[in-house]
Formats: C-alpha cells, sequence, structure tokens
C-alpha cells in the first residue's frame, strides 16, 4: 500500500479568515504608521498663500438693462478666456503656464452686478500678490476691447474694494492623516486576507481536529519556549499521561511520530517525548527514521553516523549502531528535561547511507523494530507524509499515532494529505499534538478506532 502524494490527492484549501491578536496587532501598526506617514508628508508640502481681490466696474453713466447685460456677458467672456490669463502671467512676470494659473486661480462674478472677486493661490507669496495686483490693468484694457469703446460704456472705472487680502492656506494633516489611516486598514486587511487565501494554515486546535479528524491531546508551545509560565517536562508527561488514559491499548512499545512537516520545533518535541519516558524509569530508543531530513540526527550533531540505513541495507547490526544518548550534543532546550538519565534513552541515527536505506523501508524495517521493541520503548520520528520515504509500514506498526503540527506554519493541503494517508494505512489509535505559542492546554480525549470520513 502507497501513502497518497500530495500531487495527486484533491485537497481543497480550506479559507478562513483567522484574525488573531498578532494579525489584529499588525493591522493595528499598518494602520497606524499609514496615517503618521499621510500627515507627515502633508506636513512636508510647501506652504501656499492666497491673495484675494474684489474689483467692482463702474460705467460712466446709467445703464439700460440691456446695457447691463452686454457688461456682464463681456465681463464673463474676459474672465473665462485663456488670453486674460497668458497677459496675467505676462503682467506679473511670473513663470506659470495658463493651464496651472487657472487650477490655482478662481474668478467669482455677483450675478448681474460688475463685482468681480479674482483669488490666486500658490506657493510664492510675492507671486500671487502680483498677480492679483495685475488684474485690474488687464481686465481693464481686455474689457474695453471687449465693449468695442462704444460710448454709453466710456469711461469704465474700477475700485479695487479693500485693497489685497493675503492668507496663509491651512494644511489638511488630521484629514489626510485619517484617509491615509482608512487606506492603510483596508490595505491591511485585504493583503491579510489574501496571505491567508494563498497560504491557509492551521491557526487552532479546532482547525487541527477538522482536518485531521483526531483529537487534540495538547496544544503547547515549542519546547525551547521561555516566554511562557509553563513546565516542558510536565507538558510532555500530560502527553504521555493523556496517551496513556484514553483507551488507548497497552503497553505502547512503538510510539510513532508523523506530521506534514519537519522542523526544530517538532525535533526536540520528538527528544522531549523519549527523554520524558527514561525519566520515568523506562528504557526507550529515539529513532531517526526520517530518512530525507534526519532533523534527530542533524539536531544531536550524530548525522555523519552509520544507524537505521545501514541497518536496512543489512551492511550494519543494531547493536553496533545504536548510541548512547549522551554521546550526541542534545539541544539546550531539552537538556533540562533528560535530567542525567541518559543512561536509559538510546540514539539510533538515520545514518549516512540513506537513499539506500530507503529501498528497505517496506521489507526490513518490521524486523529491526521488533528486535528493539523487544527491550526498550521504541519513540520513532517517521518522515514527513507527504513525502518521498516510504512509511506505510512503519505507520502500520505502530502501537499509537502522534500527529505533530505546527500552528501559522503547517498548510492545510499538505495536513489534509497527511490526513488521508493516515487513514488509508493505519488503524491504530491516532491523536493530534499542536506545536503553538501560547499556555499548555492539555485536552483528554478517546480514540478507539481511526476516524472514517462521512
Amino acid at each position: 500500500m502507497t501513502v497518497p502524494s500530495e500531487t495527486t490527492t484533491n485537497a481543497e484549501p480550506r479559507f478562513r479568515f483567522r484574525l488573531s491578536w498578532g494579525v489584529a496587532l499588525l493591522i493595528v501598526s499598518f494602520t497606524v504608521v499609514c496615517g503618521g506617514l499621510a500627515a507627515l508628508a502633508t506636513m512636508a508640502l510647501p506652504t501656499e498663500y492666497t491673495a484675494t481681490q474684489t474689483l467692482i466696474v463702474i460705467p460712466g453713466e446709467a445703464l439700460t438693462a440691456n446695457d447691463v447685460d452686454t457688461l456682464v456677458s463681456s465681463l464673463d467672456a474676459v474672465l473665462g478666456s485663456d488670453d486674460f490669463y497668458s497677459r496675467l502671467i505676462e503682467a506679473a512676470g511670473s513663470d506659470l503656464t495658463v493651464e496651472s494659473l487657472r487650477a490655482s486661480s478662481k474668478t467669482e462674478r455677483v450675478p448681474n452686478t460688475g463685482v468681480v472677486d479674482l483669488r490666486v493661490t500658490t506657493g510664492d507669496q510675492d507671486a500671487a500678490i502680483a498677480l492679483v495686483q495685475a488684474a485690474e490693468p488687464t481686465l481693464g484694457v481686455m474689457l474695453e476691447s471687449e465693449l468695442d469703446q462704444e460710448a454709453q460704456f466710456d469711461p469704465l472705472s474700477y475700485i479695487n474694494f479693500g485693497g489685497i487680502l493675503v492668507s496663509q492656506e491651512p494644511k489638511p494633516v488630521e484629514l489626510n492623516a485619517m484617509i491615509g489611516a482608512g487606506l492603510g486598514f483596508v490595505a491591511a486587511i485585504a493583503l491579510v486576507a489574501l496571505y491567508q487565501y494563498l497560504r491557509p494554515v492551521l491557526r487552532t486546535p479546532e482547525d487541527a481536529e477538522e482536518v485531521f479528524e483526531l483529537p487534540v491531546l495538547a496544544s503547547l508551545p515549542p519546547i525551547g519556549a521561555h516566554d511562557v509560565d509553563w513546565n516542558a517536562h510536565d507538558a510532555v508527561f500530560g502527553v504521555l499521561r493523556a496517551i496513556s488514559t484514553s483507551g488507548w491499548e497497552e503497553p505502547i512499545r512503538r510510539l510513532v511520530v508523523v506530521g506534514p512537516d519537519h522542523d526544530e520545533a517538532r525535533a526536540e518535541f520528538v527528544m522531549a517525548l523519549g527523554a520524558t519516558i527514561a525519566n520515568n524509569g523506562v528504557p526507550a530508543v529515539l529513532i531517526d527514521a526520517d530518512l530525507e531530513n534526519a532533523s534527530l540526527s542533524r539536531a544531536l550533531e550524530l548525522a555523519e553516523r552509520d544507524g537505521l540505513s545501514e541497518c536496512l541495507a543489512g551492511s550494519a547490526k543494531i547493536s553496533e549502531v545504536l548510541v548512547d544518548f549522551k554521546n550526541g550534543t542534545a539541544p539546550a532546550a531539552v537538556e533540562p528535561i533528560i535530567g542525567g538519565q541518559e543512561e536509559r534513552l538510546k540514539f539510533l541515527p538515520a545514518g549516512v547511507l540513506r537513499d539506500e536505506g530507503m529501498s528497505g523501508m517496506k521489507n526490513e524495517l518490521t524486523q529491526v523494530l521488533a528486535d528493539l521493541a523487544a527491550k526498550r520503548v521504541l519513540v520513532i520520528d517517521a518522515p514527513s507524509i507527504p513525502g518521498p520515504v516510504p512509511s506505510a509500514s512503519m505507520i502500520s506498526t505502530a502501537d499509537a499515532l502522534l500527529v505533530v503540527a505546527t500552528e501559522s506554519s503547517t498548510l492545510l493541503r499538505k495536513a489534509d494529505v497527511t490526513s488521508r494517508a493516515l487513514q488509508a494505512v493505519s488503524r491504530k489509535p491516532s491523536a493530534v499534538v499542536l506545536l503553538e505559542s501560547k499556555e499548555l492546554r492539555i485536552r483528554s480525549g478517546r480514540n478507539d478506532e481511526a476516524p472514517s470520513k462521512s
């Protein structure tokens, strides 16, 4: 029987938007940063000044209604022409273009009157004043030309009402900060949702129970975590006790640890399992059966030593390659759990000829494990599922299976493949341990037989 591969399993990613405290803090931080950057960018903008002048066009004598209409329409024609702005620029000696002056100025005329308000806003206060000052003579020349200097409009006079007013434009710091924060919040939510959609991972014990269809015995920090108040030895002992009190058949001589991934946290957890068993007076052997990664062997700095691969290939005996745990260099996180009981804990490295050992995983592994299990409890670090190393025979000979996954790291796609593989090759009692960064939560559960998908 072969283990399903990731490429041949139709595992649909389960997308759920998860808003953990860490993600929420990230979104809030991104929102605040965007708002702050928008405020700083607004404050860095150059200061702008607005010069305002009110002109009153007064004809030389009383006008009829038709004459008023003619004057008003002529004013509108002059004020709306590009020629007016071009002459303003020339008269004021400005380097603005007609388009930029139109965009930065505003002319308003009181309906049915010759009262005109002209506002010019630029970053140069003197330039704004010069442009406004040039409005009266420019308007006079162009308006008289527009009216063809008819007698009833002669002479036209212009009153500069109230002089030129200059004000500094306020910068919309608060408004832009709110807009920046709002855009940042929306962008952060969208990016988090996109990331979670493209890379759906296990995030909670409930996710693990659903995808593996197995009870979660424990959800605990990595063995080496120092940022939480917990005792690693008691935590691992709690996992072992949960196994023994969950209705599983005893004695358990072969405890196989499987999972979708191999990482440092899982390697330390497997070593902690073996060390805790030895600490309770039971001789144990840690077996690095992951011939692809050899994570345990690398962690103990024994990756270049003969081991399981040579036994499977028939070039070495168990007695020749089995080493005392103390001969390796255990990670600092596991040292406190060992507690001076190294003589009760042996280690079987993955070996050097791992490619050759893979061919013996199907036929020779059962006998190798039988010889060891007669004297000691075996804690076997199995290959990753899915993966290139044959693991069906190892799983089928296990007395119990522990599926180890990592919160916010194990992909749902891989977890689903692992679940399907375990159901295909094993009916042994199984449960999940989820490594996370939160307080230990030991759960009790019962799993007398492997669950089946409905």
